[in-house]
């Protein structure tokens, strides 16, 4: 290998410089740098690819057991009060009037009736009627005119005139032409038989006809008749027993018939009883029964009453046994 020539600078200085030496050694020193040889450059180190960064571990998620939600006991809910379920003979007259279109009374005053009907049963009244009508509801006048002893429109209440309907208190007359026709002729009844038979109702302000029917026979009940004599004279042929001057009292008025005379009873007071007459039959009329007028046959009307009607009725004499009392309670509890 050629050496190359060192290149020996001298820095002089001054005779006497005490930097004499120090002349001599860098003149050295960079000659030594001059010949020293210099070394083929170390290959560049192969490059470690960098370490991938590691993938961090993943610490496990901790699977939290879920405390579980307290599901709260349901309150019970108290079990359903069953629905009510009406007498048979009642459900009847709604199914009807439900059929019909009419206004049913509020459910308080089915409740009531209800009982009216349960009541009737239980006395033995209610097979003992021919027809039966309860005008005091809140209803309309269409419910108040239905018969409840047969409600398939069988002997409803035919309205006719200035009749006017004033719910719990039933129908009330004009005095002049109003009526209220039952359409069971008497005579043609198929409950009981001439001796055994009683009719009436529940009147307010009873004057004039309460109940009446003449034809042939007389039939009816006339508290306030233009002679002011009252008549109870039906099934004992023409003749009319009369019970003289009857104070318009509110509440029930019937008359029956005991097989051997007339007896009329207000408020389960007895007021008048007048034997039969032996030398007639005893018969019924043979005119549709009406209430707040007397129906002398073929539409044809006298007697007509302004009372109110709250309830009425035909049928055999035992239909009268303690109507007083469950009539009354119903009325009351309107």
């Amino acid at each position: 290998m050629k050496l190359k020539q060192p290149n020996i600078n001298y820095m002089l200085y001054p005779p006497g410089s005490r930097n004499k030496w120090k002349n001599m050694w860098v003149g050295v020193m960079d000659a030594s740098r001059e010949t020293s040889p210099v070394p083929p450059p170390s290959p560049s180190p192969t490059p470690v690819p960098p370490s991938p960064t590691p993938t961090p571990s993943v610490t496990p998620t901790q699977t939290v057991t879920p405390t579980p939600t307290q599901t709260s006991s349901p309150t019970p809910t108290p079990s359903a009060t069953p629905p009510f379920i009406f007498e048979t003979e009642y459900q009847d007259i709604l199914d009807y009037a439900t059929l019909q279109g009419y206004s049913l009374p509020t459910y308080s005053t089915q409740l009531l009736q209800n009982q009216l009907v349960k009541d009737l049963k239980d006395n033995g009244n209610w097979t003992d009627m021919d027809i039966m009508y309860v005008p005091a509801g809140d209803g309309d006048e269409d419910f108040a005119s239905i018969n409840w002893i047969d409600p398939d429109g069988s002997f409803n209440l035919t309205i006719g005139g200035g009749m006017t309907y004033s719910g719990n208190t039933g129908f009330v007359g004009n005095d002049t032409n109003g009526y209220l026709n039952t359409g069971l002729v008497p005579s043609a009844r198929t409950r009981g038989n001439n001796d055994d038979v009683s009719m009436g109702g529940w009147f307010l302000n009873p004057e004039d006809t309460l109940v009446g029917s003449y034809l042939a026979y007389r039939q009816h009940i006339l508290p306030d008749s233009p002679t002011q004599n009252f008549y109870a004279a039906w099934v004992v042929s023409v003749q009319s027993p009369n019970a003289g001057s009857v104070s318009p009292t509110d509440g029930l008025w019937v008359v029956d018939n005991s097989g051997t005379e007339n007896r009329l009873y207000i408020n389960e007071s007895l007021i008048s009883n007048t034997a039969n007459s032996p030398s007639n039959p005893k018969s019924l009329s043979q005119a549709s029964l009406s209430f707040l007028a007397r129906h002398r046959g073929s539409g044809t009307y006298d007697f007509y009453s302004s009372s109110n009607m709250l309830f009425g009725f035909h049928g055999a004499r035992n239909a009268t046994n303690g109507l007083y009392t469950i009539i009354g309670n119903y009325i009351s509890a309107l």
